[in-house]
């Protein structure tokens, strides 16, 4: 089962702090503005685990990524939103002259997934994925 976004307009929001979600936040607020609310933010944390415990204690809400199904807390329920499209471009990183031979098993593992990426890559180049 699934929620709009508009349904938590009235709910108080449990979101990361500037410090360490400020993309993130970003993005939170832009959806809210498109779903015609902004978040009643009551507690600010600057860690998931902190995120998810307030959440598990009942302090409010939070809009997280696709990756909070994995989160197993007793107490916190996932949902998808069904009117949110919005997906978070992730990126691959490291240093031009590193040859080791775990960032070239981490490269094919890049080059052999399901996600579209901008192009294929070896320790020489660049990676940038887009937006799933």
């Amino acid at each position: 089962m699934s929620l709009q976004l508009g349904e938590l307009a009235n709910e108080p929001f449990v979101i990361g702090s500037e410090d360490t979600f400020s993309s993130f936040r970003t993005l939170v607020f832009d959806l809210c503005r498109t779903a015609d609310f902004f978040p009643k933010v009551i507690q600010e944390v600057s860690n998931s685990n902190g995120i998810f415990g307030l959440i598990a204690a009942g302090a409010g809400v939070t809009l997280y990524s696709g990756s909070a199904h994995a989160v197993r807390r007793s107490g916190v329920v996932v949902k998808m939103l069904s009117d949110v499209k919005q997906r978070i471009p992730i990126y691959a990183a490291w240093l031009d002259d590193h040859r080791s031979p775990t960032l070239r098993t981490f490269l094919e593992l890049l080059n052999a997934g399901p996600w579209p990426t901008t192009r294929s890559v070896a320790p020489d180049q660049r990676f940038a994925r887009k937006p799933v």
